[in-house]
């Protein structure tokens, strides 16, 4: 995915892209996504997978949540974002600013109702992943080292 396309799906996903290709001090986005698609990953909470996708609401509350509570948001309620995709390894990370209309479990993933993206704080200290795993969305926080 191109960077302009990411830039599209990230505003349909209802964010303010501030940068699409930052270039600031954290660590690269595969270091944030290791810890969210290891074998033997555990995570924070897992979400059944409804038909309709009726789940996603619960995913992007539960998502809101693990990420205010470990510090993910900046004080203007900025952060980084990686999505799953094509090319989403070499991507650089997106610095994005959250709004009041978000739908990531909506919009983000590589395959239509898999939600898949992991976001990081602007320090680079912590991140908060969605992964789609058989039946289960799983919402895992992770500190970098």
């Amino acid at each position: 995915m191109d960077l302009e396309a990411r830039r599209s799906l990230l505003e349909a996903a209802g964010l303010t892209v501030l940068d699409s290709a930052w270039a600031g001090e954290a660590p690269e986005p595969m270091k944030a996504w290791r810890p969210i698609i290891r074998g033997g990953a555990t995570p924070d909470v897992r979400i059944h997978a409804l038909a309709e996708n009726l789940h996603f609401s619960e995913v992007q509350d539960q998502w809101v949540r693990l990420s205010e509570e470990i510090g993910i948001f900046g004080d203007q309620g900025d952060f980084l974002i990686s999505v799953a995709g094509a090319g989403a390894a070499n991507a650089p990370w997106a610095r994005v600013q959250r709004t009041s209309s978000m739908r990531l479990a909506q919009q983000l993933g590589s395959v239509d109702g898999e939600p898949e993206f992991v976001a990081m704080s602007l320090d680079g200290r912590v991140s908060c992943g969605v992964t789609t795993e058989e039946y289960e969305v799983w919402i895992l926080t992770a500190l970098i080292e």
